[in-house]
């Protein structure tokens, strides 16, 4: 190069011979052959980088650049160094060689370049205080010629060629190193195929402590057992680098840590380092003693078909769970639940992951069963609204993963409302075929659809009907806008004394075109009169109950009614009300949509009366349920003793054996179980709790209502 200040010298050595501690040596563009002995503390940098200043050392010293032991305060910054191979496979030498003793030494936006030897290499016994690494390209191959040879290293130090580290801080009493934003891209392994084997060695080794190991990029080629990281040493931190496991061949890691490395690091664990830095392909791990990082085989996702499952607030575990089937994973393998939505209550994200890794889990929203490793449960705390998973099989003890699988597995709840209530109902009236109830949350959509429900004739003795409702005790009304009617039938309305074919009933419905039907049976068995009119437009229908008075109502907008018809029918206090299609042959399908459904005045969901029913029947452990108080008004306390650790449901029963109350406990934990009774009348009930294992019932009274 030439001078660009003075004193001006030919020769890096030159200026350094001639420096006085603590001097900044510029150096010019240029290539330098030359090897550099800095055997004072100075500061070597370059005018232009390492794109145009270039020192290439010869088998004279132990390295290129050379840092003599015992010197301090040391800084190389901006050079390509380009190493040498050595004549004696019993020394190494390396592009940067380190020895001895130091504190404060920095080598920084280098390119180092090994070429048969090491890179960058601390003299092993040495003990380097402050120690920087930062910015540096480290390239070149660590043996010469195609191959590495030697198969292990038993003969590192005897047989030539022997593939060396590319850089290595190993002087065994270092500390405060830092080896960051660095690139990794040389060459330290490959196949041998004189002696057919794989040989390799590591990329880097930092053995010291308190490391910060960040920002590097490793994607250089090893084989064998090598790793592209090696770390031991406590209070070790890696984060934020990348893995480029395209190039490793046999064996070959990512990362070895000791099993220290981590006490006092961040992260602390090698879950955590795992989720630190970035792999590709996807790393797992072991920590049987030591800390191993590798590259997971690929493996296809999991030949599963998707499930849905709809359930409502208070539904039994079972209704509220799905199981993948086609898998069956045994420890340490585990199915991952990826998610893919939720409703935002709940608090998760797109892509979270659930999984029994570290046992059964439950936030209160959602349970996973280690005993099952492929079950997931919505609980009954959780938000309503739908929970959308995809899955994989992962292995826990290496974090190894197969590839997600395209179908989709989904968990709906819907809260305590109308639509669960006519869930709990019966399907159909005198219809066996039944029919299929279907809900939209966003719009309050009801769709009711039947198949072959039909029974023809304007006086009919028999109805068969598709059916969704409820029961309602005491007076109120039943309100809904047909909004679609499909396939040749009628949708419409009912209150019904029961759903037999031939309880007395007043109803109301539309077909898709223009007409209107009412229908209404006075006594039971009894025949059913009919009357159909044209009303087109009037697709709000309203039918009321004041005592034994029905009425019958219809609208265009929901707010200005026309009265059908009122009549007297003398109908039990409690009935049945709710949407009902009926098919216009019994071939025939109808489907029925229905928005702005509402029911109001007395209704309480109701099971089917249960005729066989005795109430005074208590079973033989009635003795050992504690019901108190008894009689109750508001509130009744159960004791669960005996329930303790169980999935248990209580149901309450009215004279009439219908349940009218149910609570369904996942595990129970608590003693005693209070439960609020303020929506039953008074009379006369029984409790029954069951679980797997038990069954106890027993009779109470609600009075002083």
């Amino acid at each position: 190069g030439s001078c660009g200040g003075t004193p001006c010298f030919m020769t890096i050595s030159a200026a350094v011979a001639a420096a006085s501690p603590g001097d900044v040596i510029q150096v010019e563009n240029g290539t330098y052959n030359e090897n550099v002995n800095v055997n004072k503390s100075l500061t070597l940098q370059s005018a232009n980088g390492a794109g145009t200043t270039s020192i290439c050392g010869s088998d004279v010293i132990n390295g290129t650049v050379f840092i003599a032991s015992g010197v301090n305060n040391v800084t190389v910054q901006g050079f390509t160094i380009k190493g040498y191979d050595g004549a004696s496979a019993g020394l190494e030498k390396a592009a940067v060689y380190i020895q001895g003793h130091h504190t404060n030494i920095s080598i920084l936006n280098n390119v180092i370049v090994a070429d048969g030897e090491a890179g960058l290499l601390e003299e092993y016994g040495g003990a380097c205080d402050g120690l920087i690494i930062d910015g540096n390209t480290f390239s070149g191959k660590t043996f010469v010629g195609p191959e590495p040879a030697g198969c292990g290293f038993s003969q590192q130090f005897t047989l030539q060629n022997v593939p060396r580290q590319l850089a290595t801080v190993q002087g065994g009493s270092d500390q405060n190193v830092q080896f960051t934003n660095n690139m990794l891209i040389g060459t330290t392994g490959g196949y041998n195929s004189n002696d057919a084997c794989d040989q390799g060695n590591n990329l880097a080794t930092i053995d010291a402590t308190n490391v910060t190991i960040t920002g590097n990029m490793f994607s250089g080629t090893t084989s064998r057992f090598a790793s592209m990281l090696r770390a031991r040493g406590s209070n070790t931190s890696v984060s934020g680098n990348t893995f480029d496991g395209t190039n490793l061949e046999g064996s070959a890691i990512y990362c070895f840590f000791d099993s220290d490395a981590f006490t006092a690091g961040t992260p602390g664990t090698i879950e955590g380092v795992v989720a630190a830095n970035t792999f590709s392909p996807e790393a797992g791990y072991s920590s049987e003693g030591n800390f191993y990082i590798f590259p997971c085989s690929s493996a296809p996702a999991p030949d599963v078909e998707g499930e849905s499952k709809e359930f409502c607030q208070g539904a039994p575990a079972a209704d509220r769970r799905i199981t993948v089937i086609g898998v069956n994973p045994t420890a340490p393998e585990s199915v991952v639940w990826v998610l893919q939505s939720a409703p935002a209550a709940a608090g998760y994200t797109a892509g979270q992951e659930f999984d029994v890794c570290d046992g059964s889990y439950n936030d209160g929203t959602l349970f996973l069963s280690l005993a099952s490793r492929r079950t997931i449960r919505v609980e009954s705390g959780a938000p309503a609204g739908t929970y959308t998973f995809k899955v994989k099989i992962k292995n826990c003890n290496t974090g190894c993963e197969t590839d997600l699988a395209e179908s989709l597995f989904s968990l709906t709840k819907y809260p305590a409302g109308l639509y669960c209530d006519f869930l709990a109902s019966p399907d159909n009236v005198s219809c066996e075929s039944g029919s299929e109830l279907g809900y939209e949350e966003g719009s309050g959509t009801f769709t009711l659809i039947s198949e072959g429900c039909y029974e023809p004739g304007y006086y009919r003795m028999n109805d068969a009907h598709g059916f969704a409702g409820k029961m309602l005790c005491g007076n109120g009304e039943i309100i809904a806008q047909v909004t679609g009617v499909s396939g040749g039938g009628w949708a419409g309305i009912t209150m019904r004394e029961g759903l037999g074919a031939s309880d007395r009933m007043l109803q109301l419905m539309i077909d898709g075109s223009f007409l209107t039907r009412r229908e209404m049976r006075l006594s039971s068995p009894g025949m059913a009169f009919t009357h159909q009119f044209q009303t087109q437009g009037k697709n709000w229908l309203r039918l009321t109950r004041s005592g034994n008075t029905f009425s019958a109502a219809h609208s265009s907008d929901g707010v200005n009614w026309s009265i059908v018809i009122t009549t007297n029918i003398g109908m039990s206090s409690c009935i049945h009300v709710g949407l009902i299609t009926m098919d216009g042959s019994s071939m025939g399908t109808t489907i029925g949509t229905f928005q702005n459904v509402s029911i109001s005045g007395g209704a309480i969901p109701l099971s089917a009366p249960n005729p066989a029913f005795d109430i005074a029947q208590e079973n033989p452990q009635a003795q050992s349920l504690n019901l108190f108080p008894n009689p109750a008004t508001d509130e009744v306390n159960v004791k669960l003793h005996d329930f303790i650790g169980q999935e248990a449901t209580i149901s309450i029963f009215n004279v009439n054996g219908q349940v009218v109350q149910q609570l369904q406990l996942d595990e129970v934990y608590d003693g005693v179980q209070n439960i609020n009774v303020n929506a039953l009348d008074n009379g006369t009930y029984l409790m029954r709790i069951e679980s797997a294992e038990n069954v106890v019932s027993k009779k109470f009274i609600i009075a002083g209502k």
